[in-house]
C-alpha cells in the first residue's frame, strides 16, 4: 500500500467564522507523518485539504520531476512530492528554524494516492454536511470531489 491520507472525524471542532480544525495526517508502511508527541494535535483541516487537492492537480499533470509541496498549516511539517511518470516520490519533512530535523522518504502510485486523497476529502465533506458545517471553504473543497 502507498501513502494514505487520514482524517480523524471525532477530532473535528468548529470555531467562530467557520474555522474547522481536526486531525489530518499521512500514513505509509507502518509510519505516520507528522508524528506529533503532543496529544490532540490538530490543523485547519478544510484549508489543508483544499491546498493538497490544488497541489495534487498540478502534480498529476506534471511528470517532469518538479517538486510540489503538500503543507500543513500548523507546525513545521510538509511533504515534498515529485511525479516521475506516475510514481510519486514523497519526502516527509519537519523543519525547525529553517533546519531540517527529520525527513523520511517513500514512493506511491499516483492513482493510489489520488484515490486516498479523494476518499478522505469526501469522508470529511459528508461529515461536515451531517453537522451542517457548510461554508465558502467547504464549498471550495467540494469542487474537488462529488459527494
Amino acid at each position: 500500500m502507498g501513502v494514505i491520507v487520514n482524517i480523524n472525524l471525532s477530532s473535528l471542532v468548529k470555531y467562530q467564522q467557520d474555522v474547522i480544525v481536526g486531525e489530518v495526517y499521512f500514513s505509509y508502511r507502518n509510519n505516520v507523518f507528522p508524528k506529533i508527541k503532543k496529544v490532540n494535535w490538530i490543523d485547519y483541516i478544510v484549508d489543508v485539504l483544499i491546498d493538497w487537492n490544488q497541489a495534487f492537480e498540478k502534480i498529476k499533470n506534471n511528470s517532469d520531476e518538479t517538486t510540489f509541496q503538500l503543507s500543513f498549516f500548523d507546525g513545521p511539517f510538509k511533504a515534498d512530492v515529485v511525479n516521475k511518470n506516475g510514481l510519486l516520490k514523497f519526502q516527509f519533512v519537519q523543519t525547525k528554524q529553517s533546519t531540517i530535523i527529520s525527513m523520511t522518504e517513500c514512493e506511491c502510485d499516483l492513482i493510489e494516492f489520488e484515490k486516498s486523497l479523494k476518499a478522505a476529502t469526501k469522508e470529511l465533506l459528508i461529515e461536515l454536511k451531517k453537522r451542517n458545517w457548510i461554508s465558502k471553504h467547504t464549498e471550495e473543497l467540494s469542487h474537488y470531489i462529488t459527494v
